[in-house]
């Protein structure tokens, strides 16, 4: 049987719950880094996404927006375990770009653990110098740069 995946953009409270609870079973439970290192304090200026298979939120992913940039930084990506590699993931990244372009965004920054360098590649984006340490974990930094479409009149 074949299930329905929607991604909607996360509305109020109760649904930024949902993707903190995955981030949490992804990144503190299976991932081992410490809770306080996924709350940075900044959801409340982020946009949210949620993947949901039928009635079942699955996936979640943020969007920080850099205006005076051009820029905006996507992050906190997350697939729950027995959801992987079925596409969900390239779902979600591809709308957070949607999202960012919609918003006027040029540019769009990740900071990936080092084994998923292979996974954005394949969507696009490129190693730049630059990355850091969250716990014991290594990230690099990818950019992709979006296009706007050109319409022909």
């Amino acid at each position: 049987m074949v299930r329905q995946l929607q991604v909607r953009q996360c509305q109020g409270k109760s649904e930024l719950r949902l993707a903190q609870a995955i981030r949490r079973e992804v990144f503190v439970r299976e991932q081992k880094i410490p809770q306080e290192l996924d709350r940075d304090g900044r959801d409340a200026e982020a946009l949210h996404l949620l993947v949901w298979e039928e009635e079942r939120a699955v996936a979640t992913g943020r969007l920080l927006l850099l205006p005076t940039t051009g820029q905006a930084i996507a992050a906190r990506i997350a697939v729950l375990a027995d959801c992987r590699r079925r596409g969900i993931g390239t779902m979600l990244v591809r709308a957070l770009e949607r999202l960012a372009a919609q918003a006027g965004v040029g540019r769009v920054l990740l900071h990936p653990h080092a084994f998923l360098e292979r996974f954005y590649r394949q969507l696009g984006y490129t190693r730049i110098p630059g990355g850091l340490r969250v716990g014991s974990h290594r990230l690099i930094t990818m950019q992709k740069e979006l296009t706007t479409p050109r319409f022909e009149t």
